[in-house]
């Protein structure tokens, strides 16, 4: 990163986002958490499915939500947990933050004991 560079990263701006939700849709954060694939497809279909089980404004909150969960969770665990809401059929940040937990549990769990050969 050059000196005097411009780094915008979304978990920066999430409780702005919270206040203004309306702002997500157009959020210079989210164009650049796009490029560079940290906002990934997973996030994009659970947000999608949001959008239209919830609207737009709730959208936003709950989107919200399930990426403050990467602040104490590794990306994987979230991304499974986001998988495993929308195979259910949630899009309920809650079920997203135990799955992603169950997740983070089982990678830790196969650290500790590794598999018999």
């Amino acid at each position: 990163m050059a000196k005097g560079s411009e780094v915008l990263t979304l978990d920066h701006y999430l409780e702005v986002l919270a206040v203004k939700p309306g702002a997500m849709r157009n959020a210079t954060a989210l164009a650049r958490a796009r490029s560079s694939e940290a906002f990934t497809q997973t996030h994009e279909r659970f947000r999608d499915l949001a959008r239209r089980r919830l609207g737009e404004r709730p959208v936003t909150k709950a989107l919200i939500e399930v990426l403050l969960a990467h602040r104490t969770m590794p990306a994987t665990a979230v991304i499974a947990g986001m998988d495993a809401g929308m195979a259910v059929g949630s899009v309920d940040p809650a079920v997203v933050t135990i799955e992603a937990r169950k997740a983070a549990q089982g990678v830790r769990a196969r650290r500790r004991c590794p598999s018999a050969s």
